[in-house]
């Protein structure tokens, strides 16, 4: 189909190529864009079709029409070239905008239900504590705010780095044994340890030939701190361990849990050495803000007439999606290529490797949206409202985790550039089609592969790890 589908592009002139080893050359990303779009659209008509069959099709998921908006707000904003250079505008706007219309439309609910329990009487009463219940979240609005403007807090960028360390450490702790947490506070120690060596917090003063010289071993002590917590966070899963009885009465979800939180804690760690001074602060405020926004979603599904399980994790699919892209232009990224940070890629080099610069580039670029789609898929694996009535079609809270979750955040992720590169088909006489629009197709497209892998590998461990939980 690949190669049919090749032939006919150069026919009707949609493709031109120098050369005939390019044209077959191109046959190669033509294939994989087939073998994603069948795996979404399979993905997609899973989860939308109905479990067992009716006369009459409907889908089995809801489609509430304030994110339907807000979403299709974002994805046609993509024909213009000017919403395409201030991408980080849109995402700033409608992120905050339907964070804050879920909480007014929560809080009215709750001030209903409370009103009408109580026939009518302490109105004021219940709306303060209405509105107390749900002060959180609009401290996050004030934190979302807030990390627009990280370039300004250069002054204070040691208190602030020292502060965002121990902050994330304190998240991390409820991801993490008292093993697995002394490690992860001693390779934060680590990391501002190499800031300060490098001069960018304040830090001993030290020889230069001192500090040349144990700049090494401190990322080696990091590297080891490092494993220690994936081989504590593993440990349940080697083989050595299975002559322990406690694993064969561990259900197989709380192994699966402990092998992702494990895969957050160490990524975060990770983030944390090759994020930007500032930046390190975008780590824990993005846990705390995605912890937050859920509770507000689980507190509008439950606050509804009719309580619905797929409502939920659509809600809270498309707040983490919106979530994650606006951390993703807080660290100071673009649709440009000149806003690519490579200094992460050679931290810690003492010959220049292409493959380790990739990778730590692609980490420290993709760091939001990859924590973010991690976190969503280990809160649903720790949550659990069976207790609350749920229609019977619906599958458990937890076991959604991979049959609704990943495969509903993939195709929200893929479908709007796949929109992209339809629109650029009419778009390649453009003006601006060299210097806007094609900058912007390969983040799309390099966002996607990225996606995909990390997609790939997180249905590995389910398929690996949860058997039936």
């Amino acid at each position: 189909m690949a190669a049919v589908l090749n032939v006919a592009s150069h026919i009707f002139d949609i493709i031109f190529t120098s050369s005939m080893l390019y044209s077959i050359l191109i046959v190669v990303p033509l294939a994989l864009s087939i073998y994603i779009t069948f795996d979404v659209a399979q993905a997609l008509l899973k989860i939308a079709l109905p479990p067992v069959y009716t006369r009459r099709l409907k889908l089995s998921i809801p489609l509430p029409l304030p994110l339907l908006v807000c979403f299709a707000i974002r994805t046609f904003t993509l024909g213009s070239s000017s919403f395409i250079e201030f991408e980080y505008k849109t995402w700033y706007y409608l992120g905050n905008t339907l964070i804050l219309f879920t909480a007014l439309r929560t809080l009215r609910r709750r001030i209903t239900k409370a009103n009408v329990e109580l026939d009518g009487r302490h109105l004021h009463k219940i709306a303060y504590t209405c509105l107390w219940q749900q002060r959180k979240i609009f401290v996050v609005l004030i934190l979302l705010t807030l990390m627009r403007y990280l370039h300004r807090f250069h002054a204070i960028r040691s208190t602030l780095m020292l502060f965002s360390l121990m902050l994330l450490w304190a998240r991390l702790r409820k991801f993490s044994q008292l093993p697995q947490s002394i490690a992860s506070g001693a390779a934060f120690i680590v990391v501002y340890c190499y800031r300060g060596l490098n001069g960018q917090v304040q830090f001993f003063e030290l020889p230069p030939y001192l500090t040349s010289r144990i700049m090494v071993p401190t990322l080696v002590i990091f590297w080891c701190c490092l494993a220690l917590v994936l081989v504590l966070g593993y440990r349940a899963a080697l083989p050595q361990t299975r002559l322990d009885k406690r694993f064969d009465e561990m259900p197989p979800k709380n192994v699966l849990l402990q092998l992702l939180q494990a895969n957050l804690t160490s990524s975060l760690l990770l983030a944390a050495l090759l994020q930007k001074v500032q930046n390190i602060i975008l780590l824990p405020t993005l846990l705390i803000a995605l912890d937050e926004t859920y509770k507000l979603c689980d507190a509008f599904g439950t606050s509804a007439r009719k309580f619905s399980v797929r409502l939920v994790h659509v809600y809270k699919i498309i707040m983490t999606i919106f979530v994650a892209r606006m951390f993703y232009f807080y660290q100071g990224n673009s649709n440009s290529l000149s806003t690519i940070d490579l200094t992460p890629g050679y931290i810690g080099q003492t010959s220049y490797n292409p493959a380790i610069v990739a990778l730590f580039v692609t980490l420290n670029t993709y760091s939001a949206e990859i924590h973010s789609f991690l976190y969503l898929i280990v809160h649903t694996l720790r949550s659990d409202l069976r207790s609350v009535g749920i229609m019977q079609l619906q599958p458990p809270y937890s076991i959604a985790a991979d049959s609704l979750v990943a495969p509903l955040y993939a195709s929200l992720v893929m479908l709007p550039a796949a929109f992209y590169l339809c629109l650029m088909v009419g778009f390649r006489y453009h003006l601006f089609i060299y210097s806007v629009f094609s900058p912007k197709v390969l983040y799309d497209c390099y966002t996607v592969l990225v996606f995909y892998f990390v997609f790939l590998i997180t249905s590995l461990y389910f398929k690996l790890f949860k058997q039936d939980a």
